[in-house]
């Protein structure tokens, strides 16, 4: 039996867990480093969004110049939305046909617009 309590007494002498201030401190450490995560990501989706706007407004003014190649007029003006589909004579001349573009680009961060004398705008890029 005494024996029992000197190894009972020796095992709570070496015992070696974490205090309670050094698991606070790692889960402190482990909040910065997710909040410095998170708020990189976001950069990046602001980037790709931006990208993706150049790239639709792209894609419409290479199928506004086609159309002028083809036919020696603009196609007329296209009032896009971000929350309905895009209106104007220039929509049915590109679209419907299929020939200049098989879907007109929509975003809900972004519009694109084409006048009636051909130039191609956005809203943020």
């Amino acid at each position: 039996m005494r024996q029992m309590s000197r190894l009972m007494e020796k095992a709570r002498k070496e015992d070696s867990g974490f205090t309670l201030i050094e698991l606070l401190i790692v889960v402190v450490v482990l909040g910065i480093l997710s909040a410095i995560v998170v708020f990189g990501i976001a950069t990046f989706k602001s980037d790709s969004t931006n990208s993706a706007c150049k790239t639709d407004k792209a894609s419409v003014n290479t199928a506004v110049q086609s159309y002028y190649a083809k036919v020696g007029s603009y196609p007329g003006a296209i009032t896009g939305s971000t929350s309905a589909q895009p209106s104007g004579a220039g929509y049915t001349a590109l679209v419907t046909s299929g020939a200049y573009l098989q879907t007109y680009p929509q975003s809900t961060s972004y519009t694109i617009d084409v006048s009636a004398g051909g130039a191609v705008t956005s809203s943020s890029c």
